[in-house]
């Protein structure tokens, strides 16, 4: 059941990676090299900067994957936010 969820995961995020442009960027934290997603949206240049929504999951999931499967990046394009969405430490969802 769970290669089944992956591989449909897998399917999805490979049909809509070219709408959703997130980059992945990394920072050390305890001896540990962490990775989240961001997703930009185009925006012009503000001296106040943009609001920023920090986008939470399971342990075992990926913030490319909360992006790319919910509606949070066409709604940061209407709206004018930036998110960031981090890894999961532990990918245990095949046990």
């Amino acid at each position: 059941m769970h290669s089944k969820h992956l591989l449909f995961l897998s399917l999805l995020l490979y049909l809509l990676s070219p709408y959703i442009n997130a980059q992945y960027k990394e920072f050390i934290y305890k001896d540990s090299i962490r990775q989240y997603a961001v997703y930009e949206p185009d925006l012009e240049p503000n001296p106040n900067g943009y609001p920023l929504v920090i986008g939470l999951h399971g342990s075992s999931s990926e913030g490319y994957a909360l992006i790319a499967t919910t509606s949070l990046a066409s709604k940061a394009n209407k709206e004018n936010f930036i998110i960031a969405a981090p890894n999961g430490l532990k990918y245990n969802f095949l046990t």
